[in-house]
């Protein structure tokens, strides 16, 4: 009788050390899989907005085709409800004196400021306009 209570005595003991254990090497494994979980998190929204970027500027230089004017462009509002402290802008670019091309380039820019001491996004698209259209 006595030795069947002394074993059961050192078994619950030795299940607390387990317990001990498992909670210390589950934490172990939590603090090294949380971080490597929020990064991957991180680049899956930086990857989402360089999607919808490139699809905004796509939308953009259509509309810019179309109405030849680059003054009339504005992002979106399915863009701007995502991203509402983007910037875009829509400007020439000083073409080559010496071409004979009868279009002009425009450069369409969206601008993202980053949090954290980051450097800003900055995606841009270059166009291609007819010239003889634009002085219409």
């Amino acid at each position: 009788m006595i030795c069947r209570s002394l074993i059961t005595k050192r078994r619950a003991g030795s299940l607390m050390v387990e317990m001990v254990v498992c909670t210390v090497l589950l934490s172990v494994v939590a603090a090294v899989l949380v971080p490597g979980i929020h990064a991957v998190h991180g680049q899956r929204k930086a990857t989402r907005f360089e999607t919808y970027t490139l699809i905004e500027l796509e939308n953009q230089a259509a509309m810019l085709k179309q109405t030849k004017t680059p003054a009339d462009l504005q992002l979106s509002s399915w863009f701007t409800d995502r991203y509402i402290e983007t910037q875009f802008t829509a400007e020439d670019v000083a073409a080559d004196a010496t071409s004979d091309t009868t279009q002009t380039p425009v450069r369409l820019t969206i601008t993202r400021p980053s949090a954290e001491a980051k450097p800003d996004v900055v995606r841009s698209l270059v166009v291609w306009v007819d010239r003889q259209e634009t002085a219409e």
